[in-house]
């Protein structure tokens, strides 16, 4: 136990020293206007976002956006907003500091989209197979012992168990290597032989689940005969916030200890987060 504790306080003193550096390359910043192209009023919470560094803004009460800490090259940048046509536009950061839109309206219908680890987005009457989605406060509600059994109470899911820790998935029946499991985009591929093997995900590292049920083979391979289980780690923090987290567990039915805490944030550019967890 102790080591561990030690081993989480060296991690937090890299994490506050990283904090601390301030980033070589210069920095620059972003803003402007963002207005609709008949009335030219002010459009409010229009999305601003750099794929390229995954951080965005929405305007303010004025429709005025600024993004700061930028890197001083050439990024794409999106304006996107219900109701209008997005704008996609390369910028270079070197020469521009203020770049104002105006936002045609789109009388194109909306749907309901999902959203999936691996395929990106895409709309529901489009999706031969039901999905259901997990998000963090229903994982935390759920006494579990491991994270297949967070989910298992899911329609279509269950899960075969050898003792406490070990539980697979099952998906309207087929179960091993019949479906496949994804961690952050990463196939967990130990899960399918034997049933002593579980799945070697930590519980307490994953914010939502998404569970695709029914054949997906064309997408994720031919093992994903059933279908589907997407786990997704913590999001990156948005830019200049910290936070941390610390959690206990206790079971009475099996005298369960747990202990997990997580520090992440996003500083300057520098963007970090340090887990760490024992049961």
């Amino acid at each position: 136990m102790k080591k561990i504790f030690s081993m989480l306080m060296m991690w937090l003193c890299v994490a506050a020293w990283a904090l601390a550096m301030e980033p070589i390359a210069p920095k620059t910043t972003l803003s402007g206007h963002i207005s609709d192209a008949i009335d030219h009023s002010a459009l409010i919470g229009v999305s601003v976002y750099i794929p390229e560094l995954q951080e965005g803004v929405v305007t303010d009460m004025n429709g005025n956006y600024t993004m700061i800490n930028l890197p001083q090259k050439t990024l794409t940048v999106q304006v996107s907003y219900v109701g209008h046509q997005t704008i996609i536009k390369k910028v270079n950061l070197n020469e521009i500091k203020n770049m104002d839109f105006e936002m045609k309206e789109s009388n194109a219908m909306l749907n309901e989209i999902i959203v999936t680890g691996l395929t990106g987005k895409s709309l529901m009457k489009d999706s031969p197979t039901p999905i259901s989605v997990v998000d963090a406060q229903q994982l935390h509600a759920i006494s579990s012992t491991n994270v297949i059994d967070a989910i298992s109470q899911q329609p279509g899911l269950s899960q075969i168990t050898t003792g406490g820790g070990i539980s697979k998935p099952v998906i309207r029946g087929l179960g091993f290597n019949r479906l496949v499991v994804v961690n952050d985009g990463i196939r967990q591929e130990g899960n399918q032989w034997g049933a002593e093997h579980g799945i070697e995900i930590d519980p307490q590292s994953i914010s939502s689940a998404e569970i695709l049920k029914g054949p997906a083979s064309l997408m994720y391979g031919s093992d994903a005969m059933a279908g589907v289980i997407i786990f997704h780690g913590n999001p990156i923090m948005a830019q200049n916030t910290m936070q941390a987290n610390v959690e206990t567990e206790y079971q009475s039915n099996n005298g369960l200890l747990g202990y997990s805490a997580n520090f992440g944030g996003n500083k300057n550019g520098i963007v970090w987060m340090v887990d760490g967890a024992i049961k």
